[in-house]
């Protein structure tokens, strides 16, 4: 779950962090003034929105599947370069 939150704060709140636990998800936040951190994050969640659109899967597992055949195509498509 992505969330804007109209205070920063609102992040690091009891009853946020209790209501991610109660989701079983794990909450991320970035380094406080760096507006970097979730760029690529950003980016990546935008494209999988554009290619997944709005779709509503009959089951989580569907939608974990969805969602690891667009990583796998994006991989092939732009392979990390080799140093």
């Amino acid at each position: 779950m992505l969330r804007r939150p109209l205070e920063s704060a609102e992040y690091t709140s009891r009853e946020f962090r209790s209501e991610i636990h109660k989701l079983t998800m794990r909450q991320s936040m970035g380094r406080v003034g760096s507006c970097y951190d979730n760029a690529a994050a950003e980016s990546f969640f935008a494209i999988l929105k554009a290619e997944i659109g709005t779709e509503v899967w009959l089951s989580k597992q569907a939608a974990r599947a969805d969602v690891f055949t667009f990583i796998d195509g994006a991989r092939l498509k732009f392979p990390r370069p080799a140093h």
